[in-house]
Parts: C-alpha cells; structure tokens; sequence
C-alpha cells in the first residue's frame, strides 16, 4: 500500500495525465450516447474507507467527490485540483484518466460530467490564486480602445504556438482583448527559457523586448528583481501543464493557443475581427 501512496502522489504532484487509446478502427461505427445515471449510491462505509486510503494526499489535493464509476467495484473519485482518478474498494489500484462504457455496442465516456464539475469547481480556486498577480509584474499588452476582455496568458519564451499567439497580438488587443503575460518557462527555473525570461522581463521596454523574443531575435542580459520564479510557481498551482495557457477573467483556464476570432468566441465578445 506504501508504494501506492507514493505514485498517486507523484501524479498529483507533477499532474501526470494518463491517455486511454482506442484504435480508430474498432469504433468507427460507434454511437456516441451520454451515460447512464447511477440509481445507486456509495455506501457510507465505502466512503469512509476510500477517503482513509486516499488520506496521505487529501491534506493537498482535498477529495471533492467519491461517486459510483459506472464499472463495478470501482469508483470514481474527483480531487480538489481537477484531477479524476478511479479505485478499486479495495484501495489497492487506481487510475488516472478516462473511463468508458462500451455497454450494448455503444460508447459513451463515464467521465465527462465529473471532468466538467471537477473543472467549474476549480475555476474558482483558479481565480482566487490569480488575486496574488500584481499588473506590474505582468508584461501587458492592453486593448485598443474600449477593454472588452482581460486575459493572463502564461507563455514560454521558446514556445512554437506562444509565438504563433505573439504573432497576432494586434488582432487579440484590436477586439478589444488586453493580454497579460505571465511567465511559465516549461523547462523550469534556472533553464534557459527562464533565464530569457528574465532578460524580458528586466528589459527596459518590456513589450518591444517580449516580441523581439518572440520573433527570435537576442534580448540583451539583464539582472533585476523579477517574479518569473513565482509566477512558474503559479502556474503550476493553477494546473497549467503546457503553454500557452490562456486564463480568463472568471479563473477559466483554456489550454493552447486559439486564433483572435476564436478566442473572441470563447469569451462571448462582439468584434469584427
């Protein structure tokens, strides 16, 4: 059982996700259909035991749920930071990712209603952690004109679709789209996406050396007292796992790069970008 404990704390910790893979052609022809509700509930004394098992970690990552999976004698746990795990009654195994229902020929994913909850649940942890984000430390880049939206964007130096974004920052600011950015060097503090971010962001004029970066030009070194560490350190509370990652105002994490017409969508914005 000890061994447990130290790999789901692993995951936890590091926000390892595992991939279930279903081979294209098995389920070409499958009906997607919503799952089933459980007419069942959890017995107390199955929760009870669940929640000693998982108690090493739970001081952490609290458990928001302990729900019936859909598969017998496993049950579906959602964590405090948007992690979904399942367990045997036991607590001896567990996974991480998605389950699915192959019931009657048809598939259906088990976990895409407690995905969604776990997510809304954690919007709200997100946005109060975002409070501790001063503008001044963040590299910002406003609308033009009327402010329709306000976004935190953590951003990688040496990022392929952090530039992409970069790229068409006009178009974001033009729909009225202030972007601030937050550093999220994947490679870690000390790496040498950090450090570039440390030139950036100690750079004279921060916006002209942010998109020098970003276009691969060399920003001189530079030394100050800088919050890089601490935002990497954010991000990584707030769940970002990849950059870019686009943070709305309400705490809503969206991960990946979004062109500015789609990113307007998402945020319910009028523009004629």
């Amino acid at each position: 059982m000890k061994k447990l404990f130290v790999i789901f704390s692993a995951v936890i910790v590091f926000g390892m996700t595992a991939l279930g893979v279903i081979a294209a052609d098995s389920v070409k022809d499958a009906e997607y259909v919503e799952p089933k509700a459980d007419a069942v509930e959890v017995p107390a004394d199955v929760i009870t035991y669940l929640e000693e098992v998982l108690a090493p970690i739970a001081a952490q990552v609290p458990i928001s749920k302990i729900s019936l999976s859909g598969m017998p004698g496993v049950y579906e746990v959602v964590l405090g930071n948007e992690q979904l795990i399942y367990i045997n009654e036991q607590g001896s195994h567990f996974v991480v990712g998605d389950l699915y229902s192959l019931e009657g020929g048809k598939l259906a994913n088990l976990s895409e209603k407690a995905r969604e909850e776990a997510e809304q649940a954690f919007a709200s942890v997100r946005f109060e952690k975002m409070q501790v984000l001063k503008q001044e430390d963040l590299i910002v880049f406003p609308a033009e004109g009327e402010t329709k939206a306000v976004v935190t964007v953590f951003t990688d130096i040496d990022c392929g679709y952090c530039r992409k974004l970069h790229s068409e920052i006009e178009g974001y600011n033009k729909a009225g789209i202030e972007v601030r950015y937050a550093a999220f060097p994947r490679a870690g503090v000390g790496s040498n996406s950090y450090n570039k971010y440390v030139n950036t962001w100690c750079a004279s004029d921060k916006l002209v050396a942010m998109t020098d970066a970003k276009k691969l030009k060399p920003v001189p070194a530079a030394e100050c007292e800088n919050p890089v560490a601490q935002q990497y350190q954010l991000g990584q509370e707030i769940g970002v796992k990849g950059t870019p990652a686009i943070v709305t105002g309400d705490g809503t994490l969206i991960p990946g790069y979004l062109p500015p017409d789609r990113l307007v969508e998402r945020l319910g914005l009028n523009s004629d970008v």
